[in-house]
């Protein structure tokens, strides 16, 4: 018994789920409009850092990360499609040690990606546009599912 199931026995639920999620991503997409840059801080190179700690953003980005719904139902969703219905033991150990991996490799990536002085420096010009524009893509995307009901 899986989410289509519940939805095709509740028709209207399914309704409700899209309307629910159209209201919720146009309200995310105002949001990012609205949104006022971070303080900056100078620092003794020049570049400009948001005022945080270095656990202060780990928390931020670990809790952000681990309460993110959609990653974990991309998680599950590649295990109920990619796994045996009764997997060994040990086949289970090698999937969760190689999500494991690859997550650790691309935030890896991403952090020496953005640790460039030249790439933080883009991307702090650029982030009041880069918002907007995923706001305004929230907000397209919101409507399409409240007009596509």
């Amino acid at each position: 018994m899986g989410i289509k199931s519940l939805f095709s026995a509740a028709p209207a639920l399914f309704v409700l789920f899209k309307v629910a999620g159209g209201c919720y991503l146009i309200y995310l997409g105002l949001k990012q409009f609205k949104r006022k840059p971070a303080l900056e801080t100078p620092t003794t190179d020049g570049a400009s850092h948001a005022a945080r700690s270095l656990f202060s953003a780990y928390r931020l980005g670990f809790l952000g990360n681990m309460t993110n719904p959609k990653s974990a139902l991309f998680v599950a969703t590649i295990f109920a499609t990619s796994m045996p219905a009764s997997p060994p033991p040990l086949l289970l150990g090698l999937a969760v040690l190689t999500m494991a991996g690859l997550s650790l490799s691309w935030y890896c990536c991403v952090a020496l990606f953005f640790a460039s002085s030249r790439v933080a420096g883009f991307y702090a010009r650029a982030r009041r546009w880069l918002d907007r524009l995923a706001g305004g893509c929230y907000v397209l995307f919101g409507g399409h599912l409240l007009a596509n009901r």
